[in-house]
């Protein structure tokens, strides 16, 4: 005998829930990565700041439980627009925006120097991917895959550049 596929129940469907979660995998996201961009350990408290409009304010408070727990994170939520001075800052939802403030969580001088190192070692990687990848011989000799993985590698070198001039944006 065959069973029949199995289907969504109505009363399962909660699209609130699910703009929640939506929240909270992103912020997650969002901080995980500012946290691997500023060399900080998953257990160090954080303190963020997130600004909202009055009709998303219960979706993000309810979703700030469950950051709190997920990435570590004491929340504080705000429906009104103030400027979070020297701070990481993200747009996690439409008309939701992440704020981590740097003030002494980090050494902003010593932030700057090693931001600043990695611009420069990742500019020099480009230079010689692009000029590894603009030889003809190498592109012809060597394997697809090899070429292929060149190019990809040069695309996140790109990538990462341009993060890193955000994140160094956030400490003038």
């Amino acid at each position: 005998a065959c069973v029949a596929w199995p289907t969504i129940k109505k009363e399962f469907d909660n699209k609130a829930a699910v703009s929640v979660m939506d929240l909270v995998f992103k912020a997650v996201f969002v901080l995980r990565n500012f946290r691997k961009e500023l060399n900080l350990g998953p257990q160090k408290p954080l303190s963020i700041e997130i600004k909202t409009t009055t009709q998303k304010e219960e979706a993000v408070e309810a979703a700030s439980v469950c950051m709190s727990h997920l990435a570590f994170v004491k929340v504080n939520i705000s429906t009104e627009e103030a400027v979070v001075p020297k701070c990481l800052s993200a747009l996690i939802d439409k008309d939701v925006h992440l704020y981590l403030p740097l003030e002494g969580l980090v050494d902003i001088e010593k932030e700057k120097q090693r931001i600043e190192k990695q611009i420069k070692n990742a500019e020099h990687q480009i230079k010689q991917k692009e000029k590894m990848l603009k030889n003809k011989d190498f592109v012809k000799k060597a394997p697809e895959a090899v070429v292929s993985r060149e190019r990809q590698r040069l695309t996140e070198l790109k990538e990462s550049i341009q993060r890193l001039k955000e994140v160094r944006s956030a400490f003038k």
